[in-house]
This record gives structure tokens, C-alpha cells and sequence, in this order.
């Protein structure tokens, strides 16, 4: 089947929603619980893409909603809660699809330990954007930029560790700062329009 065009997405995503300034950033495990207003070990368990309405400063865009369940807190959230991140990109009505290259992509029942920034601001409500993000595979975790504090050494070369090892490390440094504030609520149906569709898959796109 035909898949829909793509629109150019870097140009207005800069200009409609920059990215988090902190997308640099983080060097360790350290910065990223710092900076975090919620983290996490979930699984993604709701995908949708909705419309924003349109207003004077900025034109309608698609964003896609990936809510996940809590399996371990570190910071900012309770377990077994579900918290909703916002993301730019998705489907529109017109049969055009939004990709932004830097922005991870989901599917129903991916599993990660997630550093949440801004939830609703920028396109991108991850610490650092896709390093606030650790894919967890047959239980485990590899990336060493988020992996560089706070776990044993033989981790920082590359190898991989359980995510239970990764969580209660980050939990160890949330439990020496200040209480994170919590993730930003979204007014989903109240902000943005109906549910979109893929036309290509009559399915929310990964």
C-alpha cells in the first residue's frame, strides 16, 4: 500500500516546538535523574496522535501521546501509575505523516527506564531527548552515556546490566536530591483534536 508522504520535519519542528536546550546533556546517570521531573522503568501500554489546534503563534501539528505504566519508580511518579508523554510526529488528517529524525518511536508493550523533561513543551519530553531514554532488552540495558555514573565499571565498557541493577543506581542518587516535582499533566481532550489514524495502517504509527 502507497505510504504516505513525509513531511519535511526539522524546519518545523524548530520553529513550532523546539527541542529541549538540554538535548546535549546527560554526560551520567547523575545528570539525568538531576535534571528529570519523573523517571522510571515501564512499558508502554497506549500510543495515539492527535491534532493540536491551531491558534495565532502557531500552526496545527501532529503529536503523538505514548503513555506508560510505572513497573519501578526512581523519581517524581508512584508505581503503577501511567504517565502520558507528548511527542511531535505522527499522522495528519490529510494523509501526511510528521517524522522528526531525532525523536525515538514506540510500539505497544516497549519496555525502557525513561528520564521525563517538560512534558508538553518542547517536541521531545526527555532528558537530553533520546539519552533520557534506556531500552530494555531480554531485561537488560545497554547505553553508556546514561550508564557513565554510578554502575559498576565493567558496565561503562559496554557490556550490559539488568535493569533492576540501573534503576536502584538511579534511585540511590534521586534519594540524595531534593524530591523531583512530578511530570506535567496533560488536558489531552480539552487541548487537541480526535484521534488520528495512519491511512496507510489505520493504525498510530511506532
Amino acid at each position: 500500500m502507497r505510504r504516505p508522504a513525509l513531511l519535511s520535519a526539522l524546519a518545523l519542528a524548530a520553529a513550532c516546538d523546539p527541542v529541549d536546550p538540554t538535548s546535549a546533556t546527560p554526560d551520567g546517570l547523575d545528570r539525568a535523574v538531576a535534571v528529570a521531573e519523573a523517571s522510571f522503568h515501564g512499558h508502554v501500554v497506549a500510543l495515539e496522535t492527535r491534532m493540536s489546534r491551531e491558534d495565532a503563534d502557531a500552526p496545527s501539528m501532529p503529536y503523538t501521546f505514548v503513555t506508560w505504566r510505572v513497573d519501578a519508580p526512581i523519581a517524581g511518579v508512584a508505581a503503577d501509575e501511567e504517565v502520558t508523554l507528548r511527542f511531535l510526529g505522527g499522522p495528519t488528517p490529510s494523509g501526511l505523516v510528521l517524522e522528526v529524525s531525532h525523536l525515538p518511536r514506540f510500539a505497544l508493550g516497549d519496555e525502557a527506564v525513561v528520564f521525563a523533561h517538560r512534558n508538553g513543551e518542547h517536541a521531545c519530553p526527555l532528558v537530553g531527548c533520546a539519552r533520557g531514554l534506556v531500552r530494555v532488552t531480554d531485561g537488560g540495558v545497554a547505553h553508556a552515556a546514561v550508564l557513565a555514573a554510578g554502575v559498576d565499571p565493567e558496565v561503562r565498557r559496554g557490556g550490559a546490566v539488568p535493569v533492576g541493577e540501573l534503576v536502584a543506581a538511579a534511585v540511590a542518587l534521586a534519594d540524595a536530591l531534593p524530591p523531583a516535582p512530578g511530570i506535567q499533566r496533560l488536558e489531552i481532550d480539552r487541548t487537541y483534536g480526535p484521534t488520528v489514524t495512519d491511512p496507510s495502517t489505520d493504525e498510530v504509527p511506532r
